[in-house]
């Protein structure tokens, strides 16, 4: 029996335009369907935040740059349909047992069981043979390993990294236990890596495109906002550019606007900036500046060279606004001492420079 009791609600997802245009890139860049019935099907809060953010699921995917027309698909199930699918199952390399169909189609698996009387029927009909369950624990070894990868060969299933992973995770994991790379097994294999390595779809137009994309609907172009929000555009960057850099620049961007290094500061906007901050009483000193406005802060280098220089530029004076520390002596150290430990605070530690041991 369950065990009862209030149960927690899964955290929502806080979508916004720039998310769910990564969110459909990574649906294309995996290969996925992007038709209305396939994304509602396995990401229905994706498929409503597209009507909320963008008015319409068609105008969600334009701004994402994929077609709505040639994505659109309305498969009527009928006997040939269930046919012709289970082939292409089978061609891509995916196991045809009844759950493993029923996870990566379900209206497959609904299908089959509306037109045929069992999933033996079907495959039967499409003239494909059911896969045997694997043996438990099963033993893999060097061996074993080949000759799965050769019998993938002679099949003609797709032989690269991801295509592994998806169809078969065991010999996937295997490969990287026993041989450490999948190149290793390749090459163990007399299987030549050039020719099963999947093509890239990503060249320098792509990704160029992208990157003016991603800035059109003002999301992030930093290495690390792009790595995180859309793994395989920084990929496709790192190949054909070798840095986000370069490739920002390719796009006829700048560089230090596009990674927020330097916000569009002039220098009568940078003195204006620092004047306005001293009239308001503002600490002025390097570190409480960068803090505070690490834009402004970066700026004033860019511009001037060094903060110093940019101080000096705005008729103030730098040396009165370092922060120095205090002098402490040894009353005043102990004073801080039996303050910390009044509070129930640690005294293990440093104070003014000297080392500092509690009970």
């Amino acid at each position: 029996m369950k065990p009862t009791g209030d149960r927690k609600e899964r955290p929502q997802l806080a979508w916004d335009k720039a998310k769910i245009i990564a969110a459909l890139r990574a649906r294309q860049d995996e290969c996925l369907e992007m038709h209305y019935g396939a994304v509602h099907e396995s990401d229905s809060r994706l498929c409503a935040a597209m009507g909320r953010y963008f008015g319409s699921f068609d105008e969600a995917l334009r701004a994402a740059g994929v077609d709505p027309a040639a994505e659109r698909k309305r498969i009527r199930w009928d006997r040939d349909a269930i046919v012709a699918a289970l082939r292409d199952h089978r061609a891509k390399g995916l196991p045809m047992r009844p759950k493993a169909v029923e996870r990566s189609n379900p209206r497959l698996s609904d299908a089959i069981r509306r037109y045929f009387t069992s999933f033996n029927a079907a495959l039967r009909a499409a003239g494909v043979e059911l896969d045997a369950p694997a043996p438990p624990h099963v033993l893999w070894d060097r061996a074993r390993i080949i000759a799965a990868l050769a019998d993938r060969r002679s099949r003609g299933l797709p032989l690269n990294t991801g295509a592994i992973q998806k169809s078969d995770s065991a010999l996937a994991g295997a490969i990287y236990k026993r041989f450490h790379s999948h190149d290793a097994a390749l090459l163990a294999a007399g299987i030549d890596r050039a020719s099963v390595r999947k093509a890239s779809p990503w060249d320098k137009a792509r990704v160029v495109a992208a990157l003016r994309a991603r800035r059109d609907a003002g999301m992030g172009l930093s290495m690390r906002v792009i790595a995180r929000e859309d793994m395989p555009l920084s990929g496709g960057i790192a190949r054909c550019f070798g840095t986000c850099d370069a490739a920002v620049r390719a796009a006829g961007i700048d560089p230090d606007v596009a990674c927020q290094r330097v916000r569009r500061w002039s220098k009568d906007g940078i003195l204006d900036a620092l004047l306005r901050r001293q009239a308001k009483g503002l600490a002025m000193n390097a570190g409480a500046v960068s803090k505070s406005r690490s834009g402004l802060y970066v700026a004033t280098s860019h511009h001037f060279g060094s903060y110093d220089a940019a101080l000096r530029a705005a008729g103030i004076d730098p040396d009165p606004l370092r922060q120095r520390r205090p002098d402490w002596d040894r009353q005043q150290i102990l004073k801080a001492v039996q303050a910390r430990r009044d509070k129930g605070l640690g005294v293990h530690g440093t104070l003014g420079g000297f080392a500092v041991r509690g009970p």
